[in-house]
């Protein structure tokens, strides 16, 4: 190679590589300290997009798991505020059962259909009172949105991320007209064994909603099991295309800091060789 002085071929070419090492020691350590082996496109553009769907998925599965919560949450205030209803219809049983006895003068049956009747005002009212964030769950209200849907998946496919709660009857009216148990009679052993009759067909309609309401629960305890099992799979899926290996990248490091180092110390011996030509000209 000949000796020159205006182009030093070497000392370009040992730039060059301790740029290029420089640059692989920089992303080594972006990775490391952001924990992510893609940070950018150009890092792994396929490996990019896949992430970001990834991401997607699970972003959208974890706010449908807080969709299918909030459900369950429903169903459980209508299934509390139902249990109450089954009290007050347990009382107007014992009371019809008590009034079809003729024992009692017609003073005691008045004081019985009283309290009958203040049973079947509580029953309306309870209806009428209960709701979740200001959706009312027990007069027909709900019902009258025409469904009472839950978004229950990550995508817009509505057979397969969408439960309608509504269309399985869970929220119809049980108030004390729809149950017939308003302005019942006690005034004679006839008709206390009618409204003996109406009250068990309230307690079983009762009965049949919250069995019907149970069966809703556990089917969005279904897709809330189904939704975590996918969420985690999701993440580890992301988690292996996205996260940095640090055992690796930490090696990678290490070899990418010996060859800057001796980069710059062939550069600087590069530099150094022109002035070799000084000699020949003493």
């Amino acid at each position: 190679m000949p000796l020159i002085i205006n182009t030093n071929t070497m000392s370009l070419n040992a730039q060059r590589n301790l740029g290029a090492n420089t640059n692989a020691l920089a992303k080594s350590l972006e990775k490391l300290s952001s924990g992510y082996r893609i940070n950018r496109a150009g890092d792994d553009a396929a490996g990019l997009q896949v992430s970001e769907r990834l991401r997607t998925q699970i972003r959208g599965s974890q706010k449908a798991l807080d969709n299918v919560q909030d459900g369950v949450n429903v169903l459980n205030i209508a299934d509390g505020a139902m249990s109450v209803l089954t009290e007050n219809l347990q009382r107007m049983r014992e009371l019809a059962v008590q009034a079809a006895n003729s024992t009692y003068s017609a003073g005691q049956r008045v004081a019985i259909k009283q309290e009958l009747d203040a049973r079947a005002a509580d029953i309306t009212r309870i209806a009428n009172a209960t709701q979740f964030n200001g959706v009312f769950l027990l007069n027909g209200t709900a019902n009258s949105l025409g469904n009472f849907t839950l978004q229950v998946g990550p995508n817009n496919i509505s057979a397969n991320d969408t439960i309608d709660i509504g269309a399985t009857g869970a929220f119809n009216a049980v108030n004390a007209t729809s149950l017939a148990v308003n302005n019942l009679l006690v005034d004679n052993i006839a008709n206390s064994q009618a409204t003996l009759g109406a009250v068990d067909a309230a307690i079983d309609t009762v009965n049949s909603r919250r069995g019907l309401l149970g069966s809703v629960v556990n089917q969005l305890s279904s897709a809330q099991e189904n939704l975590q099992i996918s969420i985690e799979n999701l993440q580890s899926a992301e988690s292996r295309i996205r996260n940095v290996d640090v055992a690796a990248e930490s090696a990678t490091m290490a070899r990418n800091q010996i060859l800057q180092q001796s980069a710059l110390t062939v550069l600087a011996q590069a530099n150094q060789a022109p002035s070799l030509a000084l000699k020949l000209l003493q």
